[in-house]
């Protein structure tokens, strides 16, 4: 509980803890990537890897799961 009897509120941090859980997949792109990789040039967005449609797979540069 806060001061003055307010209920604490939990702040989600801006990073996640694990950077291992996330990576990186494009719009229109069949691949993820490490954050970084050079096929992330215009979009990109951040998932958890349990969240990834089964059918993608690592990009062969930057080799996410290595």
């Amino acid at each position: 509980e806060a001061p003055g009897g307010r209920p604490a509120v939990r702040e989600e941090p801006d990073e996640p803890r694990d950077p291992a859980r996330w990576v990186w997949i494009t719009k229109s792109g069949s691949r993820y990537h490490r954050e970084g990789c050079q096929h992330l040039k215009s979009s990109r967005t951040r998932v958890e890897r349990d969240d990834l449609d089964p059918g993608m797979a690592p990009c062969k540069t930057c080799d996410p799961d290595g």
